[in-house]
């Protein structure tokens, strides 16, 4: 019985971690910036208009050449051989270079799958907070059978919750179109 609530206890607290880093409550330094330090910022600029992008904020680029194709990550910075981008799962960097640019996206767009993601692991989660109870007070078959009933109905909730919450980040993101009439990057 001693073993079990130990067991339990240990659980919990990695569950908490889990929760705390995938909500960033918590976050880990990834990477350093592989840009030159003056110039880490993307300064789009039109008709004497100019926006600043800072680095570390989410970026999708549409390919100029090939409209299907997009690259999403976030914005590392600025260099000679155009704009460098992290992509999410992935430690290395892309550089793409300014005449393959169409769109610029700023913003969460294209992310409502890890919202949705997100909000299924949160629903999860809920479901092992009901279970794990179950099984410290009761015994272990009554904790896996909560957990299960309560991940029925948790889980889809928690996908619907992060495909709304998906949409409304998507809604909010803002697109610049790259080319010589439209907005410019500017490399100062």
């Amino acid at each position: 019985m001693k073993q079990t609530k130990y067991l339990c206890t240990s659980i919990l607290v990695t569950l908490i971690a889990i929760v705390f880093l995938e909500s960033q409550i918590i976050q880990l330094d990834k990477h350093s910036i592989y840009a030159q330090v003056d110039k880490n910022k993307l300064f789009l600029s039109r008709n004497g208009e100019t926006i600043v992008i800072p680095t570390n904020d989410w970026v999708v680029i549409w390919n100029a050449d090939y409209p299907a194709q997009y690259v999403s990550g976030s914005l590392l910075g600025v260099s000679e051989k155009g704009i460098l981008i992290q992509e999410e799962n992935n430690e290395s960097y892309k550089s793409i270079p300014e005449d393959e640019i169409d769109i610029l996206y700023h913003g969460k767009y294209k992310m409502t799958e890890k919202y949705i993601k997100k909000g299924m692991i949160f629903g999860g989660l809920i479901a092992l907070g009901i279970g794990i109870p179950m099984t410290i007070y009761d015994n272990l078959t009554a904790g896996f059978f909560g957990t299960v009933c309560s991940s029925i109905f948790t889980i889809p909730v928690g996908a619907s919750i992060g495909s709304i919450m998906g949409k409304s980040a998507e809604m909010k993101a803002v697109a610049y179109a790259i080319g010589p009439y439209d907005w410019q990057i500017v490399y100062e």
